[in-house]
């Protein structure tokens, strides 16, 4: 018998051999179907930490912290909470969906601060140095006005207070109705506008207006209701304005709005307005090829750099600029080839663009950062007309030790132009409208940079 099948084997061996090829083939293409499956069911964590907890909401105990990159399944859904696997250790927990999914949530701009410790201070600036504010309790629940540098500013019956981003946890939506301005008021703004005269409208009520433009400034006085203060200018973040009572003094520019075109009008009406004629202008897409920058649920720092670059070069070539990118596509550029380019070129401005993105969703707004004292006057030029034009909340000037700013013999800037981080300011930086805008923005400033200057 064994003889017998040997023999029919050798007959038809060329047959069966066939038949073992489509089996291992097919198998094959079942294999790598599961595969593609399970890779598209596969999603990647795009903010920096996220808390996996227990269970699905903020009173179940945090099981671990997870971090950006990290892979993932989705198992369930319950409300606002996800059920994840992670591919690395099997692991499982639940994570809140407007952090995992933020794309979800891009159109809110209002985010709660719960209080996870037994009690916790707040305080009247953004550093445990300033005076204490008050203090709070687990589970309560504070509507977030600002947040920067790990310190959440919140608002209280008492008026606003800052506390540290580790004692809180932060979810969507919001607790009072909004302290807008009223029909009225706003009617009273554009009478006053009609008549030469700019005003700022707090946005938050029991806001601190402060001696100076900076932290830890004493506070003269705090906003009201419907309160129309007078602009007189603008200092880094804060807006100047004038009290009813004659004081003057400073408020944060992200606890208010304001009509004024002043910073527009400057650069109007310079003496000499083609003095970008001719001008080398150096731009640096931040990141590109290998280095995605930071993410967001739907879109890299990489595309939106770039995409903010030609909107500018375009802008400055009109303006009869000679315009040079350090890179023009998705290319991989060394931190070290962008300055030596405006060095190489001899340059006369060299305007470094980027998307910020911190751990949680409330950071928000726009950064002008510099390195030596040329390059804090031409800052000093381009951020107010950041504050004026931008509809994202200006954080300041700030010092930075960027290798791109320190090793350049150029007036160099580092513009932050948003957070990836955060829903809404993804929704408003990935319109064209917000490039063509940063692009005016940034002409207006190095016109009257190169006016003054």
């Amino acid at each position: 018998m064994l003889k017998k099948w040997r023999e029919e084997i050798i007959q038809h061996k060329a047959q069966y051999f066939i038949y073992l090829l489509v089996l291992i083939i097919s198998l094959s293409i079942f294999g790598i179907g599961l595969y593609r499956v399970n890779k598209a069911a596969e999603k990647t964590l795009q903010p920096t930490v996220v808390n996996m907890r227990k269970g699905p909401g903020i009173t179940y105990d945090i099981d671990k912290q997870i971090e950006q990159g990290t892979h993932y399944h989705v198992m369930a859904e319950n409300g606002d909470w996800l059920q994840i696997l992670l591919t690395d250790d099997d692991s499982s927990g639940w994570v809140p969906k407007w952090l995992i999914d933020s794309k979800e949530f891009a159109d809110s701009s209002s985010f709660i601060a719960t209080v996870l410790d037994d009690t916790a201070t707040l305080y009247t600036d953004n550093t445990e140095n300033s005076d204490v504010a008050g203090q709070v309790e687990k589970n309560d629940k504070l509507q977030i006005v600002h947040q920067i540098d790990g310190w959440v500013q919140v608002q209280t019956s008492e008026g606003t207070g800052w506390i540290a981003q580790e004692a809180i946890e932060i979810t969507p939506g919001e607790l009072t109705h909004s302290t807008g301005p009223t029909d009225e008021t706003l009617k009273l703004q554009e009478n006053l506008k009609n008549s030469g005269q700019y005003t700022v409208i707090p946005t938050t009520e029991g806001a601190n207006i402060r001696e100076t433009a900076e932290t830890g400034s004493a506070v003269i006085d705090k906003t009201s209701a419907n309160d129309i203060l007078t602009y007189i200018g603008q200092e880094g973040a804060y807006y100047k304005v004038a009290l009813e009572d004659g004081r003057e003094g400073y408020l944060a520019n992200w606890l208010a709005e304001s009509n004024s075109q002043a910073m527009k009008e400057i650069a109007e009406n310079v003496n000499d307005k083609d003095a970008l004629n001719g001008k080398v202008i150096v731009i640096d897409p931040g990141h590109g090829g290998e280095d995605p920058g930071a993410l967001s649920d739907i879109t890299q720092e990489k595309e939106v750099t770039l995409q903010t670059a030609k909107a500018l070069k375009q802008a400055l070539e009109d303006a009869g600029a000679e315009v040079h990118l350090t890179r023009e596509a998705d290319d991989t550029v060394s931190l070290a080839d962008r300055p030596d380019m405006a060095n190489d070129l001899q340059a006369d401005a060299f305007i470094s663009l980027h998307y910020d993105s911190q751990e949680t969703v409330t950071s928000s707004g726009t950064t002008a950062y510099y390195y030596n004292d040329e390059s804090l006057k031409l800052a000093q030029y381009i951020q107010p007309q950041m504050l004026e034009q931008l509809p994202l909340p200006s954080n300041g000037i700030r010092f930075g030790d960027f290798q791109v700013l320190r090793e350049n013999d150029t007036p160099a800037v580092l513009l932050e132009l948003g957070y990836m981080s955060n829903p809404s300011d993804v929704a408003t930086f990935t319109q064209e409208e917000y490039h063509n805008n940063v692009a005016e923005t940034v002409v207006d400033g190095l016109l009257v940079y190169f006016n003054y200057e």
